[in-house]
């Protein structure tokens, strides 16, 4: 069976799905209810997993696409670099970070995918 090869336009509109899930099932909870439940860390990390993966995956197929939403090198590299972080450096990861990043930083994130988003589908319509 072979892995059908998915495009840019659908790793976008992951990273917004999976940031609108963050949003919605972190943000309604204090950080400190956060910090004791299991299942929305859980939740959390894998969702930022996908986010990093899916950058990753855009990255591989056109290194200079996701400029059109932020052209700051930067921004994308901590993007992923969250993602690493939880992969790599488990024990190191701070609950603290994750949890601030669902409740400030997300709705930067889906601007800017949503720009690229709009180029692309601009660009073929």
């Amino acid at each position: 069976m072979s892995k059908i090869e998915r495009s840019i336009l659908e790793f976008l509109h992951d990273i917004l799905e999976f940031a609108t899930g963050l949003q919605r099932n972190i943000s309604s909870i204090s950080k400190q209810d956060f910090f004791q439940n299991e299942m929305a860390i859980n939740y959390a990390e894998k969702n930022f997993e996908k986010i990093g993966e899916a950058v990753s995956q855009i990255q591989k197929r056109d290194p200079n696409i996701l400029f059109i939403g932020n052209n700051n090198k930067s921004y994308w590299e901590n993007t992923k670099g969250v993602r690493n972080r939880i992969i790599h450096e488990y024990l190191g990861t701070s609950l603290d970070m994750i949890y601030d990043i669902c409740v400030y930083d997300l709705d930067e994130l889906k601007e800017y995918v949503q720009i690229v988003i709009d180029y692309l589908e601009n660009k073929v319509g």
